[in-house]
């Protein structure tokens, strides 16, 4: 009996000391000591395609006359690609090419004529034009008013008159015998004679109207222009005139640019050096601003664009120009080195994730656009320094250390640190095996107890 119950009592103690042991035990976390190649670890996925690629819009609106590439045509930068109808532009380029020139002429105008000697001349042209209208205005007065009263035809007429009843005359008499034939023939003679002359002296009446009349019309036209010549040479000597003129010609000059650069716009040319990858039209089509035409891509150089964590973003922002890039390309099973050429400074609000830009060379021409790859970055001025988490870092009387895992043991190991990086810390002091305590470090000493939940890499 004493023995039964003596048993029970050292099974209670047993596992009552065991709950002690249990419960004085600490939970910690470890982490590694990072290093700072810590970049390669990653590989990252995405497509390559050209640095430079342009699909072309062609500005101007009309129909093909010519198409000189098609897809996988090699081209240099200026080559012609195609050509537009350019009936219409040329047409307004000539006429903005005349205004130009009315322009500038009348800005020459204006700055010769600013002096007293083309004033005095100006205004003996306008008098001139005066006495010329005034002539003209009598002339045509009195020509118009004998040609409405036939002054003017009135001898033809009359002699056609005479003429023709004299042949009615004798053309009555002739069955009767009273006149012979001859007679007969020799008065119709005579009557051609007067209405030949007749329809002459009609046709000279309206030739001197014309005449009056057109002289009138020009000596109205001359008096208008000596009167615009006179008002602009005695109104040069105004300064506002010559501005007037001078931004009448930058207007001319600008309008006569439009229609030139219309007239290139009909010239589709290719604005890099290059190979055609697409071609939506052929001759005869109707462009469209709206619609893409060609494309052209340079396979010289690539990229790749590559999402990366917010936990590597600021390495890669702070010594940029230092990373490298190792890209392997699926397809041709080639590695290519890269260098990183841009980076977002925002992160994308869908996945959280940066934006970064991969460049690197094609010589051989093998890569092409679309080809899947992986990249691998690191730091060429790597200095293989050593980052612990912050929380790892503990202090007491002014120096700062850490816990790390000895085997079954914990060591307190005095570090010097640096500058912080995306939660970590670079320290010295440590050795790349390390393992510090993370979560728990200000709750153990070399002689805790402790447990393992958790080893972040």
């Amino acid at each position: 009996m004493k023995k039964i119950i003596s048993s029970a009592l050292c099974a209670l103690l047993l596992m009552g000391i065991l709950s002690g042991c249990s419960s004085s035990q600490t939970s910690i976390t470890l982490a590694k000591v990072k290093t700072q190649t810590h970049l390669e670890d990653i590989s990252y996925d995405g497509k390559i395609s050209s640095s430079e690629s342009i699909t072309i819009f062609p500005i101007s609106s009309g129909k093909v006359t010519s198409v000189k590439a098609d897809i996988g045509s090699q081209v240099k930068k200026d080559d012609v690609l195609f050509t537009i109808d350019d009936t219409v532009s040329k047409l307004q380029l000539k006429q903005a090419q005349a205004s130009l020139n009315s322009a500038n002429a009348n800005y020459s105008k204006i700055v010769s004529a600013a002096n007293p000697q083309a004033a005095t001349q100006a205004r003996q042209a306008l008098e001139r034009a005066e006495n010329e209208l005034r002539d003209a205005k009598n002339s045509y007065t009195n020509t118009k008013a004998q040609f409405d009263d036939n002054s003017l035809i009135a001898p033809a007429r009359a002699a056609y008159e005479n003429a023709l009843a004299n042949y009615e005359r004798i053309s009555a008499l002739v069955p009767l015998g009273g006149e012979s034939k001859v007679s007969m023939d020799t008065a119709k003679n005579a009557l051609d004679t007067a209405s030949a002359q007749f329809e002459n002296a009609k046709a000279q009446a309206k030739s001197a109207m014309d005449s009056v009349d057109s002289r009138l019309k020009n000596a109205q036209i001359s008096l208008s222009a000596a009167q615009e010549n006179y008002n602009l040479t005695t109104g040069s000597l105004n300064p506002e005139n010559t501005k007037l003129a001078e931004s009448q010609v930058q207007s001319a000059q600008a309008a006569f640019d439009m229609a030139q650069k219309n007239v290139n716009d009909t010239l589709i040319k290719a604005p890099i050096n290059g190979q055609i990858t697409l071609n939506n039209i052929k001759f005869g089509d109707m462009t469209s601003a709206q619609s893409p035409a060609m494309a052209i891509i340079n396979p010289k150089n690539m990229e790749m664009t590559i999402k990366v964590s917010d936990a590597y973003i600021d390495e890669i922002f702070s010594d940029k120009d230092s990373i490298v890039a190792d890209v392997l390309v699926s397809a041709t099973g080639e590695t290519v080195k890269g260098t990183v050429t841009a980076a977002s400074p925002g992160a994308d609000p869908v996945n959280g994730l940066y934006s970064v830009k991969i460049s690197f060379a094609n010589e051989n021409k093998k890569l092409k656009d679309g080809m899947l790859a992986s990249a691998r970055l690191s730091n060429k001025n790597s200095k293989s320094e050593m980052f612990v988490p912050l929380e790892s870092i503990l202090e007491e009387d002014g120096t700062k250390f850490v816990y790390t895992l000895n085997g079954s043991e914990l060591v307190k190991k005095e570090v010097l640190t640096g500058q912080e990086k995306n939660r970590y810390i670079e320290v010295q002091g440590l050795s790349p095996d390390d393992q510090v305590v993370v979560e728990g470090a200000d709750k153990v000493s070399e002689s805790s107890k402790f447990r393992i939940v958790n080893i972040a890499s």
